[in-house]
């Protein structure tokens, strides 16, 4: 039987995307990274169309894309620190790749590019978009009760 993705990753939040290398989609996945890490999590699958449904493939090498992905997150993700992992499958013959951004503690993470101020993100309909104040100041009493919670 051809791989598939597992049960926890098709109950979990997606966005996908058919390639990654091009410069317009750098900040599309790293945001919705940053958008994964403030909330339940989710996954990032290049290589399907963003029908969530038509397998396109990628054509990069796997372990270039997890190298990419991986200096995106710690050059612009702040803090530095997202829980991830980048798995390559194959499909009915098509490479995909999958960035799984698993709900971390250092939240509220944000993007800081090329100096500009730091942007949070969050979840909507399955849609990334530009957390607001009331949204950061969620994410921030999240972090503080995850820290008063802790035993000492």
């Amino acid at each position: 039987a051809a791989p598939t993705l597992t049960a926890t990753r098709a109950c979990r939040d997606i966005r996908t995307m058919g390639s990654m290398m091009s410069a317009s989609s750098h900040s599309l996945h790293i945001a919705d990274s940053a958008a994964f890490a403030n909330e339940d999590g989710g996954n990032i699958i290049l290589g399907m169309d963003p029908d969530e449904v038509t397998l396109v493939g990628v054509d990069q090498d796997p372990k270039d894309i997890r190298d990419r992905l991986g200096q995106l997150i710690r050059g612009n993700v702040v803090p530095p620190d997202p829980e991830y992992d980048v798995e390559s499958i194959r499909i009915e013959g098509k490479l995909i790749v999958v960035l799984e951004v698993r709900p971390s503690s250092g939240r509220p993470y944000g993007l800081q590019f090329q100096g500009k101020p730091v942007e949070f993100y969050v979840r909507r309909r399955r849609r990334t978009y530009v957390a607001t104040q009331s949204e950061v100041r969620v994410l921030a009493s999240l972090l503080l009760s995850i820290h008063c919670l802790r035993p000492r």
